[in-house]
């Protein structure tokens, strides 16, 4: 578990998630909340909402990095035992 935080953590790990959620939850919240948007006429919740919006992905893409890094991690241990 330690490992895969530290890889959540990893620099090129964070700019892939970022940018991954800045494109996604800016669809994600024109999708869901448009009208809100161009008339600029929010509530807590829908800023709550918004905020769901761009963090989901943000969770996904980390996620999947993290789970990439540790299995190449893996793999790369299982080649280095075998040889």
């Amino acid at each position: 578990m330690k490992q895969f935080f530290k890889y959540v953590a990893q620099k090129n790990s964070l700019k892939k998630s970022v940018k991954i959620a800045l494109l996604v939850g800016t669809i994600l919240a024109l999708i869901n909340h448009a009208g809100a948007i161009f008339n600029w006429n929010f509530n807590t919740t829908m800023i709550f909402q918004i905020v769901l919006d761009y963090f989901v992905p943000f969770g996904v893409a980390s996620y999947s990095a993290a789970m990439e890094l540790v299995y190449a991690n893996r793999v790369e241990k299982r080649e280095k035992k075998d040889t």
